[in-house]
């Protein structure tokens, strides 16, 4: 049974899982925080705001994304295809519910996405999805938030609908109903997906088991070789590895060669996928590079592929294509 408050606040969104980074989007706001969880350790002092860390208090004490990297003792690491059965999938769930809405009640239309390899998981992700969630938020009230309806696509389909549609769920570019393919570079996986008139061609789509993880961890093995006294974890080097740079010491020391070598040998995986699924691609109208590590890989991309391109905000293209097919798809 829902309350009024619940029944008066209505949101559309669309969430992104990913294994790296949570992404989401609703008609106010975008947000993003690692996909990190960790036991509940606050700061004892601290001088100033602390800030909106994410730190769930009910049904668990759990801190998620910065706050998890920053002051957790230990960090939960599932990054498998199972993890969707895991407490750390739902602890990022209900901090993604806590960042959508405020209120202490609200219904929900969702739409998400899957691994194109997983998408066999839909039943089970909306069954996990759709009803009541009761959870708490530190320095919030408790909230009930119902997710009445969750539409569960293909993780890359959302790049494509990002560009099909506008903000108003309306047709914006008819070109991306023609034979589009998608490269997602994500953290640990690499999607593919070939869209003929908007339908998922699914012989020529697939999930492969590389991503932006493997620059992270070659750049924290060679740290580990070359500073043995640093320690880091690996979920704090992904802004490093982004910036190029890290201080030791109070020092800059550039990683540029490092993370430049790693991303050129992620990059020749991406494209032999890529060639081994779909050839020289001429038969694809373009071919959109999305993902967090779209921006790693994405000029090896284009310099094989002259019709590729890197869409714009490749590390939210998923999630804005995802709300936007929530605003075609849903009643308002």
């Amino acid at each position: 049974m829902t309350n009024d408050t619940t029944s008066a606040i209505r949101i559309l969104g669309g969430l992104d899982l990913g294994y790296n980074k949570v992404k989401g989007v609703t008609a106010s706001r975008r947000f993003e925080f690692a996909s990190v969880t960790g036991t509940g350790e606050q700061s004892s002092f601290s001088v100033g705001e602390v800030g909106e860390s994410i730190i769930l208090t009910h049904p668990d004490l759990v801190s998620v994304g910065e706050q998890a990297i920053v002051q957790s003792k230990s960090l939960a690491r599932e990054i498998d295809r199972d993890w969707i059965s895991t407490d750390k999938w739902r602890h990022l769930f209900l901090a993604s519910l806590s960042e959508m809405a405020k209120s202490s009640g609200a219904s929900l239309r969702l739409v998400v996405g899957l691994p194109v390899s997983f998408y066999g998981d839909k039943a089970k992700v909306q069954a996990s999805l759709v009803g009541q969630h009761t959870f708490q938020r530190l320095g919030r009230n408790r909230q009930t938030l119902t997710v009445e309806e969750c539409r569960v696509i293909p993780q890359g389909f959302g790049a494509i609908l990002a560009e099909y549609l506008n903000d108003n769920g309306k047709v914006a570019n008819a070109e991306m109903a023609g034979r589009i393919g998608v490269i997602d570079v994500g953290g640990k996986t690499t999607g593919y997906i070939m869209s003929d008139k908007l339908r998922q061609v699914d012989r020529l789509s697939e999930s492969a088991d590389f991503g932006g993880w493997s620059v992270v961890s070659r750049v924290w093995d060679y740290l580990k070789s070359e500073y043995p006294g640093l320690t880091i974890d690996q979920y704090a080097l992904v802004d490093h590895v982004i910036s190029k740079t890290i201080k030791v010491k109070g020092v800059d020391v550039d990683l540029t060669d490092v993370v430049n070598s790693a991303a050129d040998d992620l990059a020749m995986d991406v494209i032999g996928k890529a060639r081994a699924m779909w050839n020289g691609a001429e038969a694809i109208d373009s071919i959109l590079v999305c993902g967090g590590a779209a921006n790693l890989v994405g000029a090896h991309i284009l310099r094989k592929y002259d019709h590729a391109r890197v869409v714009e905000s490749p590390t939210f293209a998923n999630a804005v294509g995802f709300y936007r097919f929530a605003k075609m798809v849903f009643p308002q």
